[in-house]
């Protein structure tokens, strides 16, 4: 029997076309709208599908949960300070802020149709499960800050509660009425993107009657050792994670042409501060197609 080094049967199980369904194609006039629990979220997951609706006339809007000013390694590496202040980390929640909005001006999306609302990077599932009503609200371990402390976003000044969060969200999702919705999985390991995934639900049961139930479409972005291969890998296609594969998700197929994919590189490219602690792993997220479930 051959035997083929795991890095090679990596790849050559990363080849195999991926069996799921095809996107329904956009449609002229279509509202779109991307929650991202982080920048650089949206870029990784739907940069395809964002091109895609633009060029066949669709309104795009990008809503970012946080200003992704919990990573600490990252933090540290980029600024090359060992020991992070508080204002410090608010000052990285503010450079994401200005690498997303660059990052949506490579794939299209002009900075007025970005919403950031800044709650907490990390603590977003903590909102959930235990700070609503009478209790005191969530506290940023790093910023140390407990309201949104960026005066240029939706939500500035905004208690870290649950009640807000679902405030923002619904305000938001009655005004742009958006035909789809593509939201972080509720099966990922990241902590702020099963959140997302969980107010946007009840967001939606909340305005059942108000407006028209969008589809919603949930985007991976962390799962273990995924996507594999690691590192810039065009040629490849992206497959769900085989224990997702192996479940009862469904998934959905977008192919990305040559164009869409040089300008996800060069949106992923915006995103500095990230790419020195992880970019292999950013470069990762461009391969043939993005996928949902």
């Amino acid at each position: 029997m051959i035997r083929f080094p795991l890095s090679i049967f990596l790849v050559l199980q990363a080849t195999l076309l991926f069996a799921g369904s095809e996107l329904k194609p956009f449609q002229e006039g279509e509202s779109i709208l991307v929650l991202a629990p982080h920048p650089d979220d949206e870029t990784l997951g739907c940069a395809g599908v964002i091109q895609e609706a633009l060029t066949e006339g669709c309104s795009v809007h990008i809503v970012f949960l946080t200003n992704g000013d919990h990573n600490q390694m990252a933090s540290k590496l980029y600024t090359k300070k060992i020991v992070m202040t508080p204002s410090g980390y608010i000052k990285m929640g503010k450079l994401r802020r200005k690498e997303a909005i660059a990052a949506a001006q490579v794939l299209g999306v002009p900075e007025k149709d970005l919403i950031f609302l800044g709650y907490p990077d990390s603590g977003t599932l903590k909102i959930w499960e235990e700070r609503w009503g009478n209790a005191s609200a969530y506290r940023n371990p790093l910023t140390r800050a407990n309201k949104v402390p960026y005066p240029e976003n939706y939500s500035y000044q905004a208690e870290y509660k649950g009640e807000n969060i679902l405030r923002d969200l619904e305000s938001i999702l009655m005004k742009l009425r958006p035909t789809r919705v593509f939201v972080s999985h509720p099966a990922d390991t990241n902590v702020d993107h099963r959140a997302l995934y969980v107010f946007l639900r009840v967001a939606l049961l909340n305005l059942e009657g108000k407006i028209p139930p969008p589809l919603v479409y949930p985007y991976l972005i962390h799962f273990g050792r995924w996507p594999y291969p690691f590192h810039y890998h065009p040629e490849l296609t992206l497959s769900p994670p085989k224990k997702l594969a192996e479940s009862e998700i469904a998934w959905e197929n977008y192919n990305l042409s040559g164009f869409q994919e040089d300008k996800k590189l060069a949106a992923i490219k915006c995103y500095q501060s990230q790419k020195v602690d992880r970019g292999y792993w950013l470069a990762s997220f461009i391969k043939k197609n993005e996928i949902f479930g």
